[in-house]
């Protein structure tokens, strides 16, 4: 690195190619062993790669307005903040996502998992889901990449959906969990969720990360190819009256 450049400049220059800046926040996701949730710490990787990423492509403003709403999203509760999370990094170009150790087929399986997806929202007493179609949900997600796909048509829904978010990760416990656990270390990894899922702020993110883990996945960031797209172009002296709509959401 040139001595001439201090490192912030070099890190926003290497935070522009947005593979890397999806590693970058990847990075801050990962706890080692004994390490505890450093929550100042990823609300300044994330910001990093906000400034970096948005910040040819908007106004000062607009990007103000984006870092702001970081601060919003990260003092939210419970599944709002996954949901969010995942809003607020398309905007960028990035995609919150959940990998298997084994990743090679996913692809395949995320087209499947995503129509699986329908029927799991459909779950009410217009259509009771059978025990039948249950025990085969189950048996499909012992597949880690199928169970990965799964969940990630679950954090692209449009609308954030608490219950569904709940129903997807229960399934993917107890088909994951249920060959190698007893039914009562299921059941502490069930309720494990539930608390996670009543934390508020980063520290959702973080647990939710070590949930999977356990599981045998990962939550992850990788680049979005079919990022949000912008109508018509941002300038300094005009205001995106959709972009900016789009920033201060909640």
């Amino acid at each position: 690195m040139n001595k001439s450049v201090s490192y912030d400049d070099f890190l926003m220059a290497k935070l522009k190619d947005r593979n890397y800046a999806a590693g970058y926040v990847e990075t801050h996701l990962e706890l080692e062993n004994d390490e505890a949730p450093d929550p100042a710490l990823l609300a300044l990787a994330l910001k990093d790669v906000a400034q970096a990423l948005a910040g040819d492509r908007f106004t000062p403003e607009e990007v103000k307005l984006h870092l702001e709403k970081l601060d919003r999203l990260l003092s939210n509760g419970g599944s709002e903040v996954i949901y969010n999370l995942a809003e607020w990094l398309q905007f960028l170009g990035l995609k919150l996502t959940v990998k298997s150790d084994n990743n090679r087929d996913k692809k395949h399986y995320s087209v499947i998992a995503d129509e699986e997806l329908v029927l799991s929202k459909k779950r009410d007493e217009t259509m009771p889901i059978s025990d039948r179609y249950q025990d085969s949900l189950i048996a499909r997600l012992k597949n880690p990449n199928y169970a990965a796909g799964y969940l990630d048509a679950c954090l692209a829904e449009n609308e954030p959906d608490a219950e569904l978010l709940h129903l997807v990760l229960s399934n993917i416990a107890q088909a994951l969990a249920g060959d190698r656990l007893t039914p009562e270390e299921v059941k502490v990894h069930l309720e494990k969720l539930d608390r996670l899922l009543s934390n508020g702020g980063s520290e959702v993110i973080y647990n939710l990360a070590e949930w999977l883990h356990f599981l045998g996945l990962k939550l992850t960031v990788k680049v979005d190819n079919e990022p949000e797209k912008i109508d018509s172009p941002v300038t300094d002296n005009v205001v995106n009256e959709n972009v900016a709509e789009a920033l201060v959401k909640t």
